[in-house]
């Protein structure tokens, strides 16, 4: 839950720390830097692009074209890769 509201712009959870767990304590980490970059794709990205993505993927995938929806899916992550720092 708290990387979804991180990953939203909310207030990340600060209980994690006083858990003590490391292990714990390092996927957090892991996942704030996995969104910070993701957000700073997201910015760069062209909206109407990524809305035809999804929108393709949903009607590919609910008509049981999975080779293809899977393809769509490839390349529309690729599409973040091209923009991560």
């Amino acid at each position: 839950m708290a990387w979804q509201c991180q990953c939203l712009g909310v207030e990340p959870v600060r209980h994690i720390p006083l858990s003590g767990l490391k292990p714990l304590l390092a996927f957090s980490d892991l996942l704030n830097v996995f969104f910070q970059r993701f957000r700073e794709s997201v910015k760069r990205a062209e909206w109407q692009l990524g809305i035809e993505s999804h929108r393709l993927l949903v009607d590919l995938l609910a008509t049981g074209r999975v080779a293809e929806a899977t393809e769509e899916l490839r390349k529309h992550i690729e599409s973040h890769k091209e923009r991560l720092p």
